[in-house]
């Protein structure tokens, strides 16, 4: 029986659709990916050349190794079980030294900030642009 103090959705549905802190500015090193938990969602952070944040999925679309685990090169990030390169948008840009693009699904990719020495990363649908921090 619910009472009136009960939530009436989980937690976790409700939180759907907002800003999250992801990690802490200085936690975010140059060159190095860290992966964390959003909403339990596993996403890889890491940061571009001129300093700003990405955040994708935490796993490959080929064989779901955790990005995390790659490496940083420029602005892309690279899987560290077949080297495939992914770039901040999602995309998959190189095989293994490779060029092209085949038919595989990109990384999913999450709007990010970082403010007030927090990265923050939106979680689920919805206009992140119309949301306030």
């Amino acid at each position: 029986m619910q009472t009136d103090f009960e939530p009436a959705l989980p937690t976790a549905a409700v939180a759907i659709g907002q800003w999250h802190i992801a990690a802490q500015s200085h936690q975010l090193e140059p060159h190095k990916p860290l992966g964390v938990s959003v909403m339990s969602e596993p996403v890889v952070l890491y940061r571009k050349k001129d300093g700003a944040p990405v955040a994708l999925e935490d796993r490959c679309p080929h064989r779901w190794a955790l990005l995390s685990g790659g490496r940083v090169d420029g602005d892309n990030i690279v899987c560290p079980y077949h080297g495939f390169k992914f770039c901040p948008r999602g995309h998959l840009i190189e095989i293994s030294g490779k060029s092209g693009s085949p038919s595989m699904d990109s990384a999913r990719v999450y709007a990010v900030i970082e403010r007030d020495s927090l990265i923050w990363v939106w979680v689920g649908d919805g206009d992140p642009t119309s949301a306030a921090i």
